[in-house]
């Protein structure tokens, strides 16, 4: 595999596998239409057929905090 091929997948992985399913969780939070924020619609059906779970230093945490939040919640320590 030539450098520029390797290098094309590497970036449609990153773009597929982490920035939209970042972006889809952010725009569910935010109460945003992902399909209204002009990501080709193919590229969406992508992540769709990818689908797993978000990044745990992304995932909210039951107290409320996300993992990467430097200061605990109010009360533990």
């Amino acid at each position: 595999m030539s450098e520029s091929s390797e290098y094309t997948q590497q970036l449609e992985n990153l773009i597929t596998k982490t920035l939209l399913p970042v972006y889809e969780h952010y725009c569910k939070q935010n109460g945003l239409n992902i399909y209204e924020s002009g990501i080709p619609v193919n590229l969406l059906h992508t992540l769709k057929l990818r689908a797993k779970p978000l990044a745990a230093l992304l995932r909210e945490k039951d107290s409320g905090s996300y993992a990467f939040d430097p200061e605990p919640p109010s009360g533990k320590k």
